[in-house]
């Protein structure tokens, strides 16, 4: 097997375990309690608390799929908050926003 094969084979393995390890039923329950009123059903940012306020939020959604954001990133975002988002580190542990995360993607692959 070439080196490339056994690089996208192992690739795949390790996408499929972090997949399995996500749950979304969970992500979907985080995200409608405490994401939906500013980002929106799908994580777009158009949620109807969002157009209330000075800077509309992000799309989740689009940052998730971003070449220059990091899944990280976006997590610490979540977690430590932003100048225009709460944090939500006393809520929400980083496993948390990562079944978030997996719901908005699949919501969105629809």
């Amino acid at each position: 097997m070439s080196k490339f094969a056994t690089l996208l084979l192992t690739s795949f393995i390790g996408f499929n375990t972090y997949a399995a390890n996500l749950d979304i039923e969970a992500g979907e329950n985080s995200y409608k309690t405490l994401c939906v009123s500013c980002h929106g059903d799908l994580g777009q940012g158009d949620g109807i608390a969002g157009k209330a306020l000075s800077e509309q939020p992000s799309n989740i959604y689009d940052g998730l799929n971003s070449w220059f954001e990091s899944e990280a990133e976006l997590i610490d975002t979540v977690l430590n908050g932003n100048e225009g988002m709460p944090a939500w580190n006393s809520v929400l542990s980083e496993k948390d926003v990562k079944d978030i995360f997996a719901y908005i993607e699949k919501i969105n692959s629809k």
